[in-house]
Protein backbone atom coordinates (compact mmCIF):
# COMPACT_ATOMS: atom_id res chain seq x y z
CA UNK A 1 0.00 0.00 0.00
CA UNK A 2 1.38 3.16 -1.07
CA UNK A 3 2.42 6.16 1.78
CA UNK A 4 -0.51 8.12 0.13
CA UNK A 5 -3.23 5.91 0.30
CA UNK A 6 -2.37 5.02 3.71
CA UNK A 7 -2.39 8.88 4.72
CA UNK A 8 -5.73 9.35 2.62
CA UNK A 9 -7.40 6.47 4.98
CA UNK A 10 -6.18 7.93 8.23
CA UNK A 11 -6.83 11.24 7.34
CA UNK A 12 -8.72 13.13 10.59
CA UNK A 13 -10.76 15.25 8.42
CA UNK A 14 -12.11 12.05 7.10
CA UNK A 15 -12.74 10.66 10.20
CA UNK A 16 -14.56 13.60 11.85
CA UNK A 17 -16.84 13.34 8.58
CA UNK A 18 -17.63 10.03 9.06
CA UNK A 19 -18.36 10.53 12.64
CA UNK A 20 -20.53 14.13 11.87
CA UNK A 21 -22.86 11.67 9.59
CA UNK A 22 -23.66 9.38 12.36
CA UNK A 23 -25.29 12.07 14.83
CA UNK A 24 -29.15 13.61 14.82
CA UNK A 25 -29.92 17.00 15.56
CA UNK A 26 -33.37 17.33 16.81
CA UNK A 27 -36.06 19.43 18.48
CA UNK A 28 -39.20 19.27 19.97
CA UNK A 29 -41.90 21.35 21.60
CA UNK A 30 -45.37 19.83 23.03
CA UNK A 31 -46.53 23.72 23.31
CA UNK A 32 -47.57 25.58 20.20
CA UNK A 33 -46.11 28.75 20.67
CA UNK A 34 -43.34 27.52 22.86
CA UNK A 35 -39.58 27.62 20.98
CA UNK A 36 -38.15 24.32 20.18
CA UNK A 37 -35.96 22.57 23.00
CA UNK A 38 -33.50 20.14 21.42
CA UNK A 39 -30.28 17.91 21.57
CA UNK A 40 -28.44 15.33 19.77
CA UNK A 41 -28.39 11.71 19.53
CA UNK A 42 -25.39 10.10 19.04
CA UNK A 43 -24.29 6.51 18.45
CA UNK A 44 -23.64 4.15 21.73
CA UNK A 45 -20.26 3.62 20.51
CA UNK A 46 -18.75 7.18 20.03
CA UNK A 47 -17.41 8.52 23.15
CA UNK A 48 -18.29 11.75 24.56
CA UNK A 49 -15.36 13.54 23.24
CA UNK A 50 -15.29 11.91 19.70
CA UNK A 51 -18.71 13.43 20.04
CA UNK A 52 -17.95 16.61 20.64
CA UNK A 53 -15.45 16.79 18.04
CA UNK A 54 -18.15 15.51 15.21
CA UNK A 55 -20.27 18.30 16.24
CA UNK A 56 -18.51 20.97 16.47
CA UNK A 57 -17.08 20.40 13.29
CA UNK A 58 -20.38 20.07 12.23
CA UNK A 59 -21.73 23.25 13.08
CA UNK A 60 -18.96 25.73 11.90
CA UNK A 61 -18.59 23.80 8.68
CA UNK A 62 -21.15 24.41 5.60
CA UNK A 63 -22.78 20.92 4.62
CA UNK A 64 -25.26 19.89 3.10
CA UNK A 65 -28.24 18.56 5.50
CA UNK A 66 -31.35 16.25 5.63
CA UNK A 67 -34.43 17.27 7.58
CA UNK A 68 -37.37 15.53 8.75
CA UNK A 69 -40.00 17.50 10.01
CA UNK A 70 -42.66 15.70 12.55
CA UNK A 71 -46.16 16.51 13.55
CA UNK A 72 -47.70 13.94 16.07
CA UNK A 73 -51.23 13.84 16.34
CA UNK A 74 -54.23 12.29 18.62
CA UNK A 75 -57.69 11.49 16.21
CA UNK A 76 -60.82 12.29 18.66
CA UNK A 77 -60.65 8.32 18.89
CA UNK A 78 -57.72 8.33 20.28
CA UNK A 79 -55.77 6.94 17.88
CA UNK A 80 -52.40 8.39 17.00
CA UNK A 81 -50.84 9.35 13.70
CA UNK A 82 -47.93 11.53 12.45
CA UNK A 83 -47.48 13.82 9.60
CA UNK A 84 -43.97 13.65 8.61
CA UNK A 85 -42.09 15.77 5.92
CA UNK A 86 -38.35 15.16 4.56
CA UNK A 87 -35.78 16.96 2.14
CA UNK A 88 -32.69 17.36 1.99
CA UNK A 89 -30.94 20.74 1.36
CA UNK A 90 -29.36 20.90 -2.03
CA UNK A 91 -26.19 22.94 -1.46
CA UNK A 92 -24.01 23.31 1.77
CA UNK A 93 -24.82 25.35 4.35
CA UNK A 94 -24.13 26.11 7.94
CA UNK A 95 -26.54 24.83 10.42
CA UNK A 96 -27.47 28.51 11.09
CA UNK A 97 -29.08 28.82 7.81
CA UNK A 98 -31.06 25.87 8.09
CA UNK A 99 -33.94 27.38 10.16
CA UNK A 100 -35.65 29.02 7.83
CA UNK A 101 -36.18 25.35 5.91
CA UNK A 102 -36.95 23.80 9.53
CA UNK A 103 -39.72 26.09 10.01
CA UNK A 104 -40.87 25.82 6.69
CA UNK A 105 -41.07 21.85 6.67
CA UNK A 106 -43.05 22.28 10.24
CA UNK A 107 -45.80 24.37 8.81
CA UNK A 108 -46.11 21.77 5.92
CA UNK A 109 -46.10 19.13 8.73
CA UNK A 110 -48.85 20.80 10.36
CA UNK A 111 -50.74 21.88 7.90
CA UNK A 112 -51.50 19.19 6.63
CA UNK A 113 -53.13 17.93 9.53
CA UNK A 114 -56.63 18.32 11.39
CA UNK A 115 -54.96 21.49 14.02
CA UNK A 116 -57.61 20.14 16.80
CA UNK A 117 -55.35 16.41 16.95
CA UNK A 118 -51.88 18.47 17.26
CA UNK A 119 -50.11 17.05 20.02
CA UNK A 120 -46.43 17.60 19.47
CA UNK A 121 -43.98 18.62 16.65
CA UNK A 122 -40.45 18.38 16.29
CA UNK A 123 -37.74 18.11 13.87
CA UNK A 124 -34.60 15.99 13.03
CA UNK A 125 -31.56 16.26 11.00
CA UNK A 126 -28.43 15.94 9.96
CA UNK A 127 -25.10 15.94 7.61
CA UNK A 128 -25.67 13.86 4.42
Amino acid sequence: MSKRRKHRRHDPRRRVVRMARQLIIYGWRQEPDVDLVGGMHRPITMSDATCTEAYNWAIHTPNRWWVRAIVICRADDGTEYRETVEAEMGQAVLINDTSEYRLGLLAEARNSINPRHWVAEGFEMGVI
